[in-house]
């Protein structure tokens, strides 16, 4: 019997391998959530304030004084820091005394290559030997945000992760898109193989699968997910009812077209609070006959997101990783309501 389960097994990793699914990441050597921490990113300065030689950070929006200052001290201690950020931040008032701070003790900011529609990563690669890859900006406002982030030591990991940094670098300066080959398979990289890895793993669900992100219009995915809605898969999904990007209801007509599919679509109301947090993290979380895997990471389901910004997230098959995800994600699901029959100004109280 074992020997039967043997051959099963192996024949389904050779599958895997010929059907070109993504090899997850099974390193997990941190993990945090917001709104749960009661501080600013304590993992995530921790990690910072014991670096001895270098802290390169990729970042959207970064306008979190607390992680900043241990940035600033980190370089005052004679460490290498580079920051690429976006566009954006550089005529953003809080993002902009943080750069003050940077500048003003030697750390190189650059501006994300204007050949991306915009640098959306979220990511810091520590020492060259400890990558963070998270769903979450470096902003003031994780007390009422779900997040997550993953810190790894997988050697593969931090050296693709160094690779692209330093091809960012020069991106930035000429700017450029390029985008260099990954020794690691586990890494979701946007524009070039986003899309193609999401829906692979979707298509991996012979049980369940679990989907919570900030912006989904994408119809590549949404089929991906009605097609394992078809073969019986159970899918949840939350999306935040009120997006704080675009128009207020910018899910509404996408969370419509899943539940039509027979999908089982929730939507977290306004106001935000740590109990009905803003759903900005950008996970799917599947289970099948043989293992769950989970992407994270910056990659909203968009054709923005996935075919014209530099994004970046993980696959991963950490089992304690995944069942803490997936209980926070049932917890969302048990505070997020209905799909409203009408979108009324008023649900969403920033765009009355």
């Amino acid at each position: 019997m074992r020997k039967y389960q043997n051959f099963i097994l192996g024949l389904f990793l050779v599958l895997q391998t010929v059907a070109g699914f993504a090899a997850p990441l099974s390193n997990i050597s941190g993990f945090f959530s917001t709104p749960e921490t009661p501080t600013s990113f304590p993992e995530l300065i921790a990690r910072i304030q014991a670096a001895q030689k270098s802290v390169h950070v990729v970042m959207f929006h970064f306008s979190n004084p607390e992680v900043a200052d241990a940035l600033v001290q980190a370089r005052q201690r004679g460490v290498d820091v580079q920051i690429i950020l976006n566009e954006k931040d550089f005529s953003d008032v809080k993002a902009k005394l943080n750069i003050e701070k940077f500048v003003a003790v030697g750390i190189e900011v650059l501006k994300g290559s204007s050949a991306f529609s915009i640098t959306h990563e979220k990511t810091m690669v520590i020492d060259g030997t400890t990558s963070v890859i998270m769903t979450s900006n470096l902003t003031t406002q994780f007390r009422t945000m779900r997040d997550f982030g993953i810190m790894t030591e997988d050697p593969l990991i931090a050296r693709d992760m160094e690779n692209l940094f330093q091809t960012d670098v020069n991106n930035s300066r000429t700017r450029g898109k390029t985008t260099p080959e990954f020794a690691s398979d586990a890494l979701v990289i946007s524009p070039t193989n986003s899309r193609t890895k999401l829906i692979s793993l979707i298509n991996e669900a012979s049980q369940e699968l679990f989907l919570m992100v900030e912006n989904f219009s994408d119809p590549n995915i949404a089929a991906a997910l009605k097609s394992a809605a078809a073969r019986s898969v159970k899918v949840k999904v939350v999306l935040p009812l009120c997006d704080f990007n675009f128009n207020p209801f910018f899910n509404v007509p996408m969370a419509r077209e899943l539940k039509a599919a027979g999908i089982d679509v929730r939507m977290m109301p306004a106001p935000t609070s740590a109990q009905t947090p803003y759903m900005h993290a950008k996970v799917i979380g599947i289970k099948n006959n043989f293992c769950t895997k989970l992407f994270l990471g910056s990659v909203n389901f968009s054709l923005n997101s996935l075919d014209k910004a530099r994004e970046l997230g993980v696959i991963i098959d950490e089992k304690n990783t995944i069942a803490k995800m997936q209980t926070l994600f049932d917890q969302d699901f048990a505070a997020s309501v209905d799909i409203p029959d009408q979108t009324p100004r008023e649900l969403c109280p920033k765009f009355k």
